[in-house]
């Protein structure tokens, strides 16, 4: 692992479920050492405010939420200026909206039944590296290598 500077970086996860929520904050509280802050957003309508507001690196997005689908809060997302338009990561139940939310420009779409947590430390590595690159962040941050990544969902 590299030694830099470590920058907070805001995560916006957008899932109607709490148990999903509770889950991806335990689990990445345990085994991330990056500084990630988790801002859960139960209700999607209230999901563009908290971007404008946090301006978040990532937003992990269900799909079907009561009030408005995943694909909707991505069109709204790609309706805010480019300068604070989120990376964002769909994690679903269902498989059939995929190539929709990756035209939309998700940078990936992850059934949550089918991936391993590890597999999200890469997608969130991979959007702080390319915040770095594009000059978008003030300080290096340290990146987890997915070797290094502990899974724990055995030990819930």
């Amino acid at each position: 692992m590299c030694s830099s500077q470590i920058l907070k970086n805001n995560v916006l996860v957008i899932d109607d479920d709490q148990t999903v929520l509770n889950n991806i904050q335990k689990k990445l509280r345990k085994s991330n050492p990056l500084v990630i802050d988790l801002f859960p957003v139960h209700d999607p309508r209230q999901a563009i405010g908290k971007i404008r507001e946090l301006r978040p690196t990532l937003v992990l997005l269900d799909f079907k939420m009561p009030n408005m689908t995943g694909i909707e809060v991505m069109e709204n997302i790609k309706r805010l200026p480019e300068r604070i338009q989120p990376q964002v990561v769909f994690l679903s139940n269902v498989t059939e909206h995929r190539s929709e939310a990756i035209a939309l420009g998700a940078v990936d779409y992850l059934v949550k039944a089918d991936v391993p947590l590890g597999r999200i430390v890469e997608i969130m590595n991979r959007c702080i590296s390319q915040a770095n690159e594009a000059g978008l962040a003030t300080y290096e941050r340290e990146e987890l290598k997915t070797e290094d990544f502990v899974d724990i969902l055995d030990d819930e």
